[in-house]
């Protein structure tokens, strides 16, 4: 992105290296170039190949990453495919070969219903990036938990989710089905932050400001008692 635009979610890596995890911002492919899961893919060859290399990880003052101890997080579209990566029968026998400690995603569209009152995903958007009404009804994240097979599910690493207080209400919709849907898999409590004051957008540019971060320091404090 054209700056300042590009000091998005390099904050991020910024201040979640400053508690002490070194972090890697991965870009992926977008349409028209990328249609469904091409994303989530270069996602996953990213770490795979963070995975092979763990010398990239070494700092100038000797520290070294631990590729033993991963934690995924996505915002928005980048929730989405993370938790493409864990469900999608295609990306998750690669993704269970790593050593996920956990996953934070933050508020994902991870259901899609025409008829309803979560339909976040444009007309193109359902048509050229995932080929149509149907296809986005099977795979989005809440779509691929209904076909997850109980192998898959046993994998799944623990997963926090994050969703500003002021998100729009089908994000809020979306992410209480997403929630239920998982906790009914899992047999097990999926926890919830909720970002006091925080909208869609600002839940990521407040890192680094010293103002608003409180929902960061929730996720590096669950992060840290899953190493």
């Amino acid at each position: 992105m054209p700056p300042p635009a590009d000091l998005v979610y390099g904050n991020v890596a910024a201040y979640f290296a400053q508690k002490g995890f070194i972090t890697i911002i991965p870009d992926y492919r977008l349409l028209p170039e990328a249609r469904f899961p091409v994303p989530a893919r270069d996602v996953l060859d990213a770490i795979s190949f963070v995975r092979e290399n763990p010398e990239i990880l070494r700092s100038g003052n000797g520290v070294e990453g631990d590729v033993d101890s991963v934690f995924l997080m996505g915002h928005s579209a980048g929730a989405a495919n993370v938790t493409t990566i864990f469900l999608h029968p295609d990306l998750s026998p690669s993704i269970s070969k790593v050593n996920i400690k956990g996953a934070v995603l933050m508020s994902g569209p991870y259901d899609y219903n025409a008829e309803g009152a979560i339909n976040t995903a444009s007309p193109e958007v359902v048509q050229n990036f995932y080929g149509g009404l149907e296809s986005i009804k099977k795979n989005c994240p809440c779509g691929l938990l209904k076909d997850i097979s109980e192998e898959s599910v046993h994998s799944l690493p623990p997963m926090l989710l994050v969703e500003g207080e002021h998100e729009p209400d089908s994000f809020k919709v979306m992410g209480k089905s997403f929630q239920r849907a998982l906790e009914a898999l899992t047999k097990q409590t999926v926890p919830k932050c909720i970002a006091q004051k925080h909208n869609h957008i600002s839940l990521s540019l407040a890192l680094g400001t010293g103002q608003g971060e409180e929902w960061a320091q929730q996720a590096v404090e669950w992060m840290t008692s899953k190493v």
